[in-house]
């Protein structure tokens, strides 16, 4: 990506266990690239109750993210994008745009326990 070019990123699940909220800490660097919105993903029909995502970005570079199904409705489950992320390019360089791993948190509506498997990203900022 470029200075001032704008991308979208995208946050795939694979679950078969029905989750009552996905909790997130992402880190990247603020010089690098910045956050411009955090939004639900395609795995969520258009048309039908969305479900709740919040979010919030400090000047350190962590995203902290939050999304759980609309009230009475079914828990989070299947293959999808679960969120979309549009950065945007501030300065030349390298970010990682990464999990931190010990604030992923897959809460089940059945309590049962699972463990997160994810892949790290990095993006390349050009002039």
């Amino acid at each position: 990506m470029r200075v001032g070019e704008r991308r979208r990123l995208t946050l795939m699940l694979k679950t078969d266990a029905p989750l009552g909220m996905v909790v997130a800490r992402l880190r990247f660097d603020p010089r690098r690239i910045s956050v411009r919105s955090v939004a639900a993903g395609g795995m969520f029909a258009p048309g039908k109750a969305q479900p709740t995502v919040t979010h919030s970005i400090d000047g350190s570079g962590v995203l902290l993210v939050s999304i759980a199904p609309p009230a009475g409705g079914n828990p989070l489950t299947g293959v999808g994008a679960l969120l979309t992320i549009d950065v945007e390019g501030v300065a030349a360089g390298e970010s990682a745009f990464a999990f931190d791993t010990n604030e992923v948190h897959l809460i089940a509506s059945d309590g049962r326990g699972i463990t997160a498997k994810y892949t790290q990203s990095r993006l390349t900022v050009k002039q």
